[in-house]
């Protein structure tokens, strides 16, 4: 198997063009994750530095940890 072969199609008039890569959107998506959980982290460490306790019926057990 060639290393490209799999990146290769053909239309129907028998062109052949590379599908583009998914790495760019692998490090887009990676990136955002990074950014709204350290976003995330920042407002977590602000609310506990209260001392209050968080309520998790108020924000789901999901959010509260």
């Amino acid at each position: 198997m060639a290393p490209h072969e799999g990146m290769v199609r053909k239309t129907p008039a028998g062109l052949e063009y590379a599908m583009p890569p998914e790495t760019p959107f692998r490090i887009g998506l990676g990136v955002m994750f990074a950014l709204s959980m350290s976003i995330g982290i920042y407002y977590r460490l602000q609310a506990s530095a209260t001392g209050k306790k968080i309520s998790y019926r108020e924000e789901g057990y999901l959010f509260a940890t």
